[in-house]
């Protein structure tokens, strides 16, 4: 615990700069970082998407199962 409040007061004084290299970044290349913001995102959803397609597709092969008897199933194996 000591050792994260002295990381803390470390770090306070450098947020003082945060305005001033967002300035910069955005001075250097702005549309890039847009782009690359927007792209991060994305692929942050991707895997959320992914998700609740496969959970989807998972509750409809369940519930189709769930209408056909075990003799209809054995006779497709």
């Amino acid at each position: 615990m000591i050792k994260f409040a002295s990381k803390l007061r470390k770090l306070l004084p450098q947020l003082a700069y945060i305005p001033q290299t967002l300035k910069l970044v955005w001075t250097a290349a702005g549309y890039w970082t847009v782009t690359w913001a927007v792209l991060v995102v994305l692929l942050g959803i991707l895997p959320v998407a992914q998700v609740y397609l496969f959970k989807t597709a998972i509750d409809s092969f369940v519930a189709v199962l769930g209408t056909v008897s075990t003799q209809q199933i054995s006779g497709l194996l």
